[in-house]
């Protein structure tokens, strides 16, 4: 055989077996990282679970002890840390999020009463919410984590942890806290599909009822979104579930005036189509070319003016030309179970005088908190009383 044919039959030779040696190599280094998830997965629940442990004991410790301060305190630390393990465990899904946003709340919840009580703002710490969380997280760490993580420590169900933690519903803390439970807007986006934006943008034009050519553009907020823009129309949709969030559309210079009936027909037929729940009319105002209308939820004998969507209708074209769902959505101070020294819709009345009946619902202050109130009167008539000390807020 000619010297040539065999150097080239040896080269051909050595570069298949390098190929197969990469090839091996790759393997191999595959294999490796895989086993390093795998241990790191099961280190960070390890974690998680004995830090959770604490944190049920912690709060169950600040329950009973005469002083409850240190206590407080030591509880907070233990929920960051279990916020943090969790952090670093790889969820499938919205379960694993919603738990670790129970051991976010529960570490500010702790430290905001710890704060109050240090600062002598209240005598004792809001024992009901602490009982609350208390009879939430014993049952997740005595019974339902230790059936939900699989049997080499690297999985867990979250299905169950949902299903556990949607019981919870949200808090009410009259204290100096910011955020605590989400509402159950931002919680429906964490049980949404995460939207590529691809997805948003057909959400987009969706929401519009047009196809017009919209450009992505960066957006940032709190929740996580998408943001399409034209000449004259601006959308923002949700990353989880594509939901509405924002919506201007520039429809000046146009005559004409389809009146305020028709305009409200319109608008609630964008709360039908947008709104993630029923929504019930809480006030409106009519503005140079655009009919405005807020809408908000109706929860039991709770109106929930917290989570309300603004609604703006063109006069002329009776089009949508304006959406604004960040109050309903937004991860804020929530409130739900009442305390027992609410004062009583007769007590308001009687005080204040007049014939109108107190409306029991959540207002926003100045600062962003959000307060359990009464309402009296409508639109720019309406004050509103904080709904434990009767004292008139002044709301956003």
């Amino acid at each position: 055989m000619h010297k040539t044919t065999i150097r080239a039959i040896s080269l051909v030779c050595g570069l298949a077996m390098s190929a197969i040696g990469f090839a091996v190599l790759g393997a191999v280094d595959r294999r490796e990282m895989e086993r390093a998830a795998h241990t790191e997965q099961v280190r960070a629940l390890s974690d998680a679970v004995t830090h959770l442990e604490a944190m049920s004991a912690g709060l169950a410790l600040a329950i009973a002890a005469d002083e409850p301060l240190p206590a407080l305190i030591a509880l907070r630390h233990d929920a960051d840390l279990a916020a943090a393990a969790l952090g670093r465990v790889n969820f499938s899904s919205a379960g694993g999020e919603a738990l670790r946003r129970f051991a976010a709340c529960t570490a500010e919840i702790s430290g905001v009463l710890a704060d109050d009580l240090a600062r002598g703002t209240v005598r004792a710490p809001d024992y009901a919410l602490l009982v609350r969380l208390r009879d939430f997280a014993l049952p997740l760490t005595a019974d339902i984590l230790p059936d939900a993580i699989s049997a080499d420590g690297s999985a867990v169900d979250e299905g169950a942890l949902a299903e556990h933690l949607a019981g919870l519903g949200r808090l009410y803390y009259d204290g100096a806290g910011s955020d605590v439970v989400p509402p159950g807007g931002y919680l429906s986006l964490l049980s949404a599909t995460r939207y590529t934006q691809s997805d948003a943008y057909a959400a987009a034009q969706a929401a519009v009822g047009r196809n017009i050519r919209l450009k992505a553009t960066a957006a940032e907020g709190d929740p996580a979104r998408f943001c399409f823009t034209s000449a004259n129309l601006t959308v923002t949709v949700s990353e989880r579930g594509g939901h509405l969030l924002h919506l201007l559309y520039d429809q000046s210079g146009r005559e004409g005036n389809i009146g305020r009936s028709a305009a409200l027909a319109a608008a609630e037929r964008a709360i039908g189509a947008h709104a993630p729940e029923p929504l019930v009319l809480t006030g409106e105002e009519d503005g140079e070319g655009t009919y405005y209308f807020t809408f908000a939820p109706q929860r039991g004998d709770l109106l929930c003016l917290s989570e309300r969507i603004l609604v703006g209708i063109d006069a002329s074209s009776g089009r949508l030309c304006l959406w604004d769902a960040d109050w309903y959505y937004r991860y804020r101070t929530a409130q739900r179970t009442y305390p027992d020294n609410l004062l009583s819709p007769d007590l308001i009345a009687a005080r204040y005088g007049g014939t109108e009946s107190p409306l029991l619902c959540t207002a926003v202050r100045a600062d962003g908190r959000e307060l359990l109130c009464y309402r009296l009167g409508e639109g720019e008539r309406a004050i509103f009383l904080n709904a434990v000390t009767g004292k008139v807020e002044q709301t956003a």
